[in-house]
């Protein structure tokens, strides 16, 4: 993933991934949980987050408190983050931020 951003000049964020990025494969919890659980563990106060996934693995996400929250970005499987998605990502990220 981090190759990925490098590779379409947004090495900026890979650049400033949280230093544990993903959770924990091989559990049998669910996507929701795992990325809740990692919020609980990780996420600093009033941080900004975003959850790129697709439809198909993080089908629960959907209509998830995640996705209420505005956190979810799903993209189609097998096609990816595709530049529709950016404005929906940066829109997520943007209604994260202090209003001054």
């Amino acid at each position: 993933m981090c190759e990925m951003f490098r590779r379409t000049e947004m090495h900026f964020i890979a650049d400033n991934l949280h230093k544990h990025w993903t959770t924990p494969k091989g559990t049998s919890t669910g996507r929701l949980k795992e990325i809740s659980d990692w919020l609980r563990l990780y996420r600093g106060k009033k941080q900004p987050v975003l959850i790129l996934d697709d439809h198909a693995s993080g089908w629960n996400l959907k209509d998830s408190i995640l996705d209420r929250e505005k956190l979810v970005v799903l993209c189609n499987p097998w096609v990816g983050f595709v530049r529709e998605k950016l404005s929906e990502a940066h829109q997520a990220l943007a209604n994260q931020m202090p209003k001054d």
